[in-house]
């Protein structure tokens, strides 16, 4: 288990807080946990659990004017993004063969994105802001069978993904 924390200062060269700074000091907790429960001497099964988030950057944050095709304006309020990720599997190990099997979930919640705020334009181009408004979810499955004899290995795997959007922009 640990506790992240940073400390991010933008200076404000736009606003009416000219000559100001944007302190802002995302944090999280993260946790590991893992448990294996042998079943015999050549196989086991296996569960874990962790958790993660990735804070806002400078540039998610404090873009200001024309990118690309998009005029962007900063987005001070953003939280971190956070991952939750799930795994449970089964290995055997013989002195011929090596196999397992695993499915794995995560869930991602408050995703950075950025969205168009409706009717406004600068300079004829549209205006975006980044929010945190989106999930994911991954779920996955692999397994691989390793003749240990032999530099063969036979994997499959098969995932799916999913992403669904939490609000409209309110700007």
């Amino acid at each position: 288990m640990r506790y992240n924390i940073f400390s991010i200062n933008i200076p404000d060269t736009i606003s009416s807080l000219r000559g100001s700074n944007i302190k802002i000091t995302p944090s999280s907790l993260v946790t590991n946990i893992a448990l294996l429960y042998r079943i015999g001497h050549q196989q086991s099964l296996y569960t874990s659990f962790s958790t993660g988030y990735r804070t806002p950057n400078i540039d998610d944050m404090s873009t200001f004017g024309v990118v690309d095709f998009r005029y962007e304006i900063p987005a001070y309020n953003l939280k971190p993004e956070k991952t939750y990720n799930t795994e449970i599997g089964y290995r055997f190990i013989s002195k011929k063969t090596r196999a397992s099997v695993a499915i794995f979930y995560m869930h991602m919640s408050d995703l950075i994105t950025r969205v168009k705020i409706t009717g406004q334009q600068v300079g004829g181009y549209n205006v975006y802001t980044k929010e945190n408004s989106q999930r994911s979810y991954k779920a996955f499955c692999i397994g691989t069978i390793t003749p240990c004899a032999a530099p063969v290995r036979v994997s499959y795997h098969s995932s799916r993904t999913c992403a669904v959007s939490l609000a409209s922009p309110k700007l």
